[in-house]
């Protein structure tokens, strides 16, 4: 459990409570477009957003080798899990200390062995440059557009929308009018050989 007990601590968990439950409603599409209620199909997924993998063409350069659709809605409204990853092995204690502790310094790299968690909020037109790092990242786009540059295309990542970022070479941009907010997860990974 979160301790609230620093007013840093509270609003972490705030905004990680808020964020978790927009996540949740747009992935298991609660709503539509303009309020209405989502499809309940087990074959209609608009609205549930895409998984987008990355990796290297044969000449080295960035490209996107999967897009396909998450499938989130069932016939009888039960819950439904999609999962868009695994990762088989980390072991990592659960009784440490509340992190992010004084000492983290947040950038695009996460700790030796280790991973980063963190919600973004981009203003709309903002840019960041082309860039790579060795880690494995896990991008889920909560409200907005994100476009995704990489070296051979680009994509514009929508709502509900998950891309798996695997170290390769890439740059952003919000582009519209609206602001982009977006959950990533970023995991230390080996270089490429």
């Amino acid at each position: 459990m979160i301790s609230t007990t620093s007013p840093r601590r509270g609003f972490i968990a705030s905004t990680v409570a808020t964020t978790a439950a927009l996540l949740v409603e747009r992935l298991l599409g609660a709503t539509a477009e303009g309020g209405q209620s989502a499809p309940q199909t087990k074959t209609d997924v608009s609205g549930s957003g895409r998984r987008i993998v990355t990796g290297l063409d044969a000449q080295g350069r960035s490209r996107i080798e999967v897009d396909q659709p998450l499938a989130m809605a069932t016939a009888d409204g039960r819950p439904h899990r999609s999962d868009f990853w695994l990762v088989r092995g980390l072991p990592l204690p659960l009784n440490g200390p509340i992190e992010p502790t004084a000492d983290w310094s947040a950038g695009t790299q996460a700790p030796a062995g280790g991973a980063f968690a963190a919600v973004f909020s981009w203003p709309a037109g903002y840019s960041y440059p082309r860039h790579m790092t060795p880690t494995l990242d896990f991008i889920v786009v909560i409200s907005g557009h994100l476009e995704l540059i990489l070296d051979t295309e680009s994509k514009i990542l929508r709502p509900g929308d998950v891309l798996i970022q695997r170290g390769t070479a890439h740059a952003w941009r919000v582009p519209g009018p609206e602001p982009c907010t977006f959950a990533g997860i970023g995991l230390d990974a080996a270089a490429r050989r």
